[in-house]
């Protein structure tokens, strides 16, 4: 097992002062350094919306003991309380989602409806803040790419339902024969997990965890009392609670630039080359309700780059025939400024000749009948 212990730049050790009933009025200056993303627990759904960010809710934690986990649920459901208890009661948990990164970058819990005067790093029985070396701090780790925040009996319930799991026939492990059924593997995975149908208030609301594998440190968000109302993981995506990136601000400029009419022609024009009909591709380039660099909203990218990427030449004649150049738009957001639609179709060509591992996804070569037009397109100006 990893030390729970992982670098960030300019972190300063130290131990944390007990905090007294009165007399918070802010961070220690070094808290601040860990994360830049205390602001994702206490904005509002409008606030979180406003910078692409999606507050999705997970479940209710029964926390009637006051003792809160936070843990990869599948390799160490074991792992104790931290030393801070919670006000007892019921509470929800909720995931924060980058809409541009489509990563979770944050799980939340809330104990009370106080905004936070100071925050301070979580920690278990054992971690003492005053032996971090500089640049350190503890966190969870994570080796199974989801984290959750858990009810202190929710180890015990896991073992429970381990032990008659494996009482049946070609058992396996946690995950494929329990955890699997619930959790899609799609990524953005949420869900409220009760190992044993008779002890609903054993639970762990689990979510997928950021970029996967690592160490995610787990603050508690105080009021003027030092009292816990609201702890947060932190899967360090994004920074200064802020979801919006780059590629997100081109797709998002990309998409208010169409018109609702020009959006209903992208559509259409999508459909037409997904359905090789060139009549109807040909009528709305005629008509000028398409160019072959209009914006496709779910490909994120041109009609020309969807035609080439789809391999049908039929329709790439059409847009060269309406003016196509080989220069990509900024609106096909994952392509880098100054690439050529031939360099993209050379590209495509010698992925699908290319011998593939076992795991890569299947992908074709070009047809002669594509790479040709290409060939033109490249001799354009």
């Amino acid at each position: 097992m990893r030390l729970s212990q992982v670098a960030v730049a300019g972190v300063m050790a130290m131990q944390i002062a007990p905090l007294q009933a009165a007399g918070i009025k802010s961070n220690p200056p070094w808290i601040e350094k860990l994360s830049s993303n205390f602001d994702l627990a206490t904005l509002n759904e409008s606030e979180l919306a406003a910078r692409r960010l999606t507050l999705k809710p997970i479940g209710s934690l029964d926390l009637r003991d006051g003792k809160l986990v936070a843990t990869d649920p599948l390799v160490q459901p074991e792992r104790p309380p931290f030393t801070r208890q919670v006000p007892p009661g019921v509470y929800q948990a909720n995931a924060v989602v980058s809409d541009d990164e489509k990563r979770i970058v944050a799980e939340v819990i809330r104990f009370a409806p106080e905004t936070p005067v100071a925050w301070e790093l979580a920690v278990v029985p054992g971690q003492d803040i005053s032996t971090l070396k500089d640049e350190h701090y503890f966190g969870i780790p994570v080796d199974a790419g989801v984290a959750a925040f858990a009810t202190a009996n929710f180890s015990e319930a896991v073992a429970e339902r381990e032990t008659a799991e494996r009482a049946r026939a070609r058992y396996s492990n946690y995950y494929d024969d329990v955890l699997a059924y619930e959790m899609p593997g799609t990524g953005l995975d949420i869900v409220l997990h009760r190992p044993v149908a008779a002890r609903p208030e054993a639970a762990a609301a689990i979510v997928s965890s950021g970029w996967g594998d690592g160490f995610y440190p787990v603050f508690f968000g105080l009021n003027a009392a030092g009292e816990a109302v609201v702890a947060i993981i932190d899967f360090q995506v994004i920074e200064h609670a802020d979801g919006r990136t780059k590629e997100g601000n081109r797709k998002a400029a990309a998409l208010a630039a169409l018109t609702p009419d020009e959006r209903t022609a992208s559509d259409a024009a999508f459909a037409a080359i997904n359905n090789s009909d060139t009549v109807g591709l040909g009528k709305l380039l005629d008509e000028k309700k398409v160019t072959p660099d209009t914006y496709v909203p779910v490909e994120q990218a041109s009609l020309l780059y969807v035609a080439i990427r789809l391999d049908k030449p039929s329709a790439v004649r059409l847009f060269l025939d309406h003016g196509a150049r080989d220069t990509v738009p900024e609106c096909v957001i994952f392509q880098e400024p100054g690439k050529t639609y031939s360099g993209y179709a050379h590209w495509l060509e010698q992925e699908g000749r290319r011998k593939r591992e076992s795991w890569e996804t299947p992908f074709a070569p070009r047809s002669a009948d594509l790479m040709t037009l290409m060939d033109e397109l490249a001799k354009r100006p």
